[in-house]
């Protein structure tokens, strides 16, 4: 695991990451390379393209403020789960509505 960036690694990071790209984006261009050198290339560029994405998410996620952090959060979703005697109650509920109008259980 690497250890969390500082600022200065931050933006040092982020920087590499844009030559990076750039970098992949003109070897995925040049013609003068085998298919396999080109695969193999690319697939380097790729992981560390990933690795340096890791690391700006996880700084960003553990600098960001209290309401910067909580907008990038997903919605949160409250479902009202029925307690047991509450089932209870309904179920006993059904029971005698259905036995007042002539059924059986």
């Amino acid at each position: 695991m690497t250890p969390e960036l500082t600022e200065a690694g931050y933006l040092q990071t982020r920087s590499k990451l844009a030559d990076l790209l750039e970098r992949r984006t003109r070897i995925a261009a040049r013609a003068g390379l085998s298919p396999a050198h080109r695969v193999e290339v690319l697939r380097s560029y790729d992981r560390m393209v990933r690795q340096y994405r890791r690391e700006i998410k996880l700084y960003e996620a553990t600098h960001a403020s209290a309401p910067e952090a909580a907008e990038k959060l997903p919605p949160v979703i409250t479902v009202r789960v029925p307690a047991i005697k509450d089932l209870r109650a309904a179920s006993s509920q059904r029971s005698a509505v259905h036995l007042s109008s002539g059924g059986t259980t």
